[in-house]
């Protein structure tokens, strides 16, 4: 069981990023979000402000939650290569 110090802090923490105004400029970077297909931070309203400052986005969704990098780390990696490598290309 967390200690009671850990869990203040935890809520103290939650509140001021739920207090932060997150992305707030315009950004024309090549970007990608890689969304798993279950757990948190997938839904529409999580990835508003993403689609909205990221000019340049592109979203990704793979199998697996919140974690995907570690529950589908083959797949994960393959999708961040494969950006990548458009990437690459594009600057030649």
């Amino acid at each position: 069981m967390p200690s009671k110090h850990l869990t203040l802090h935890k809520q103290k923490l939650s509140h001021k990023v739920e207090k932060s105004p997150g992305l707030t400029k315009t950004l024309d970077i090549p970007s990608l979000l890689i969304l798993p297909q279950q757990g948190l931070n997938r839904t529409a309203w999580q990835i508003q402000s993403y689609k909205k400052y990221l000019t340049s986005l592109e979203i990704k969704k793979i199998p697996g939650n919140h974690w995907a990098f570690l529950g589908e780390p083959e797949t994960f990696n393959q999708t961040v290569a494969e950006f990548l490598s458009v990437q690459e290309n594009d600057d030649v």
